[in-house]
């Protein structure tokens, strides 16, 4: 991986794309120069999460629960990697999430957790509505993380 972290596009990662998992190669591209990992972060936001073999993450769930009054133990906010890429690694992910339709690719703002830095990466948040039975429960830290399948505790 390049050092340069001077790639135009931000994007916050929160499931399969994140360092060791299985879609990480897609930001990497083939070379594994397509993008940089600023950090760990967490969202400013809140946001429900689901697992059910990937995660999702979405604004609403299923029958209109969706706003900050909703205390729910699956409305928190999300940690995940902030990274740098270039042009062709945000079309790979694009291409992956299935942007526009599937996920929908908005901007949100994160803190970067070693650094106390706010910024505006994109993260890609599920188009459809969650079910309540699906959402994940937040970690004893009071937010909701993923990694290879299972709720970090």
């Amino acid at each position: 991986m390049t050092k340069n972290s001077t790639y135009p596009h931000l994007v916050f990662v929160y499931g399969t794309l994140q360092s060791g998992e299985g879609n990480n190669r897609v930001l990497l591209g083939v070379e594994g120069k397509d993008a940089t990992l600023l950090g760990e972060a967490t969202t400013l936001q809140k946001f429900y999460m689901a697992d059910g073999g990937f995660p999702r993450v979405a604004k609403t769930l299923l029958g209109g629960f969706a706003s900050p009054i909703d205390k729910g133990s699956c409305f928190a906010q999300i940690k995940g990697e902030v990274w740098s890429l270039n042009d062709s690694a945000l079309k790979n992910c694009d291409r992956l999430e299935g942007h526009p339709r599937f996920y929908c690719r908005e901007q949100v703002t994160v803190t970067l957790l070693k650094k106390r830095v706010r910024l505006r990466p994109w993260m890609y948040l599920i188009v459809e509505p969650l079910r309540p039975y699906e959402c994940m429960e937040k970690t004893k830290a009071g937010i909701l993380e993923w990694r290879r399948g299972a709720l970090v505790t």
